[in-house]
């Protein structure tokens, strides 16, 4: 349910007990660092993930008021539902930060590939061991929806359009998978 300010924050909490919160860090009536403090003191178990329409993000803070991550709006549904799925799985997900880094390729260049997760490298290490969706789900304790989101994210993030495109981006820039 929708909620305007603070007050109707914690009230919606001790309402309905959510498992997750998606919290609006932009909207000037919600003062969600607070929010956060409440809510994370009440319902220890409850994963909070900020939403916001900028890059511009205090990465640390948001840490250490104990949010489980954050996103930026206008992004891939898709991966909003991942990133759920994770947070709900005890991941958390900084993706400016410590949940992102870089793939070293020949000559001490970098690949950002559009910031590959460490999840995303891990589920290409996977692919390219020849393993199925299926295997890769059951693997990492994930759904198979949750892989192909995985997979697609990677495909577009190495402007591939399938697996001979992958295994041609990771040679051609010599990804060691």
């Amino acid at each position: 349910e929708s909620v305007s300010n603070t007050k109707d924050i914690l009230y919606q909490a001790t309402t309905y007990t959510p498992d997750i919160i998606i919290l609006d860090i932009n909207l000037p009536s919600i003062n969600v660092y607070d929010s956060c403090g409440l809510l994370k003191n009440k319902y220890p178990k409850c994963k909070i993930l900020a939403f916001t329409g900028t890059n511009n993000i205090d990465v640390k803070k948001l840490q250490t008021l104990q949010f489980d991550g954050y996103l930026t709006k206008g992004g891939d549904p898709d991966l909003l539902i991942t990133v759920l799925l994770d947070i709900m799985a005890g991941r958390k997900h900084f993706p400016n930060n410590t949940n992102h880094v870089a793939i070293n390729v020949k000559d001490d260049n970098f690949i950002l590939a559009d910031r590959l997760t460490k999840r995303e490298i891990e589920v290409m290490e996977l692919i390219a061991n020849e393993y199925s969706n299926a295997e890769i789900a059951a693997k990492l304790v994930l759904s198979e929806k949750t892989i192909k989101t995985h997979r697609k994210n990677i495909y577009k993030k190495a402007g591939v359009r399938n697996i001979a495109g992958l295994f041609r981006f990771m040679r051609e820039n010599g990804v060691n998978v």
